[in-house]
């Protein structure tokens, strides 16, 4: 198995500004041969979590991009990426190591919301917004549509009629879902955790959903 904490000290010692450029290079390409084969100009969506701590990076290379910065509990996104990576080390390991996981990804996970806290300032509230969790989930289309009005797109009544149709048709948990017990599987209390991340809370209005 490969050891990520060297990969994940490399990445950070490394100026990402070159990757960013060569995506941005990437994505003229890809919209060149939109228009060559007649489909016309289209926004482009870049969903990545890592752009959390490169936002300076991100402003320079992609000056006039719309910013939306999702939030949730990070005891709760710990919990999620912790449980995903040990389901697949199963299939290769004959032991999971549920404890280094969650080492890692603790740190991995805190490293990305420092540096957001740090560097969200920088990109102009003209062009970014906010959207904690549970703001999104008591109101996805009103958040839906925020996040339009902030990027200048059209919402049309045919989007908007899907939005709404799809919404109705897939409810949270439709597809079942997965029961945790946080401190069972990691050996720690949710609230002893979080307690990394009190400049997260303080800085944001995210909500605690692990207790």
């Amino acid at each position: 198995m490969v050891d990520l904490r060297r990969c994940r000290n490399h990445y950070y010692a490394t100026d990402q500004t070159p990757h960013y450029e060569y995506m941005k290079n990437v994505l003229k390409l890809l919209q060149w041969r939109r228009r060559q084969a007649g489909q016309g100009d289209k926004r482009w969506v870049l969903k990545c979590p890592q752009h959390l701590e490169q936002l300076p990076v991100l402003n320079r290379v992609f000056p006039d991009a719309t910013v939306i910065v999702t939030h949730r509990d990070p005891v709760a996104v710990i919990q999620s990426t912790v449980t995903m990576q040990a389901y697949s080390q199963r299939i290769n390991r004959r032991r999971v190591a549920m404890r280094e996981l969650l080492d890692y990804w603790t740190d991995r996970i805190e490293h990305l919301l420092r540096a957001c806290v740090r560097d969200r300032a920088l990109v102009p509230a003209a062009r970014s917004l906010d959207s904690p969790f549970h703001e999104f989930m008591a109101d996805e289309i009103g958040m839906t549509i925020r996040v339009y009005e902030k990027a200048a797109l059209e919402l049309t009544p045919t989007a908007r009629a899907h939005l709404d149709r799809y919404i109705a048709e897939h409810p949270r948990g439709k597809e079942g879902k997965v029961v945790y017990h946080f401190a069972r599987d990691f050996g720690v209390e949710p609230a002893a955790l979080r307690e990394r991340f009190a400049f997260y809370f303080e800085r944001f209005p995210v909500r605690a959903e692990v207790r």
